[in-house]
């Protein structure tokens, strides 16, 4: 619940940021909120907010709007603050060694300051030397990264190829779309989104407003250092993609109802109450998904909540440094069984170690016993067993 509390905290100042940045923009509240609001509930990363290894997208996206915020209002005053600038910059490198897929933002960083910006106009060399910061941290790690042959960063199914075009299609139809699971290969309904929302980002990038290309340029790279990947796709893989998007669905849908609140002075009560009506309808399905998405993850997780019960319900039997066998468990899966069941128990009694098979692969291989403490799996839970009730040759 903490690191969870940790996450939520970091989304909810991420649009508090948003808010602020989009208002700023376009003198529109209601647009930053609709874009703070979209971000908010969406159910494209349903699982960032709750899933506690996420800390880094959460973390370096929240990071990255700061700075954004920080260029965006050193431009716009007329680049009397340089410290509005440097904080623009450390909050960006603090966004990269939070999430060193981060150096992306760059780009935006420059584009955001380059769009605002006037002074550079009249003088040129402004805009390299604002850029320069920003391009030397990201050159610097691209560099780094394609040189260095560090088996840690870098693995066999991450490489540019005709998937980087799918994990687009996929990636940009769930941002729009968020039902059910990310899928792996899209189909003719997300070909049809994805087309939609790409259509929808040329156009605002021929028409602007300026707000809209940076957030256009943001979601395109905010995918970019997961596209490449291969064989799986993830939702929280979109969440600062989502974060760029907001803006655009909410200037798309403030752009709509500002167009028929305009054909007639008698459409502006109905296509108030439309908007309205229509943003809470989108924000609520959104959150429904989040909500349904988040329970059905919740529901996987019963069973390690379970095991966690179960061996603090027998702690007496365990003591430092044993080998805790559980015999017919539902935890056997083989990655469960190898990973996640020993992290429970090292989490529960500290140094030891765990493991989860059926009773016929105990029977087959059996095992040394020295320091082990065997649990058989009943439907009263776990009960402690003498290794020679179970194993053919303890």
């Amino acid at each position: 619940m903490g690191w969870r509390s940790v996450n939520l905290s970091l989304h909810l100042t991420s649009l508090v940021i948003m808010y602020a940045l989009v208002s700023r923009v376009t003198k529109r509240p209601a647009i930053g909120a609709i874009a703070a609001l979209t971000f908010g509930v969406s159910g494209a990363h349903f699982d960032t907010v709750t899933y506690i290894t996420a800390l880094p997208h959460v973390l370096a996206t929240t990071l990255t709007l700061g700075s954004l915020l920080a260029i965006v209002a050193y431009a716009q005053d007329g680049e009397r603050n340089p410290a509005a600038f440097w904080l623009s910059f450390v909050l960006f490198a603090a966004a990269f060694f939070s999430n060193e897929g981060s150096f992306v933002y760059a780009p935006v960083i420059v584009a955001a300051y380059t769009l605002f910006a006037r002074r550079w106009h009249h003088a040129p060399l402004r805009l390299i030397l604002h850029a320069a910061p920003f391009a030397a941290l990201a050159s610097g790690w691209l560099s780094f990264y394609e040189s260095c042959t560090c088996d840690h960063l870098k693995f066999a199914d991450y490489y540019w190829g005709d998937h980087v075009v799918r994990n687009y299609v996929v990636y940009l139809s769930w941002i729009a779309y968020p039902v059910r699971n990310v899928p792996l290969n899209p189909d003719a309904t997300r070909i049809t989104i994805a087309a939609g929302v790409a259509l929808l980002a040329l156009w605002f990038v021929v028409r602007g407003p300026n707000i809209a290309r940076v957030a256009v340029v943001g979601v395109v790279l905010a995918l970019l250092p997961f596209a490449p990947v291969k064989v799986w796709t993830a939702s929280r893989y979109t969440y600062g993609a989502v974060a760029f998007f907001a803006p655009v669905a909410a200037l798309t849908a403030y752009n709509v109802f500002d167009r028929v609140r305009r054909l007639h002075r008698f459409a502006r009560v109905p296509a108030t109450v439309l908007g309205i009506a229509f943003v809470a309808t989108v924000a609520a399905l959104y959150g429904w998904q989040t909500y349904a998405q988040d329970s059905r993850s919740g529901r996987g997780t019963e069973r390690w909540q379970l095991l966690v019960n179960e061996l603090q319900r027998n702690d007496r039997d365990v003591r430092p440094g044993a080998m805790i066998y559980i015999v017919d468990g539902p935890w056997t899966n083989p990655m469960e069984q190898y990973s996640w069941v020993t992290s429970a128990a090292r989490a529960v009694f500290g140094d030891v170690k765990a493991t989860d098979m059926p009773r016929a692969s105990y029977e087959q291989n059996p095992p040394k016993t020295q320091n082990a403490v065997v649990f058989e799996w009943t439907v009263d839970g776990l009960r402690r067993v003498d290794p020679r009730e179970v194993f053919a040759h303890p």
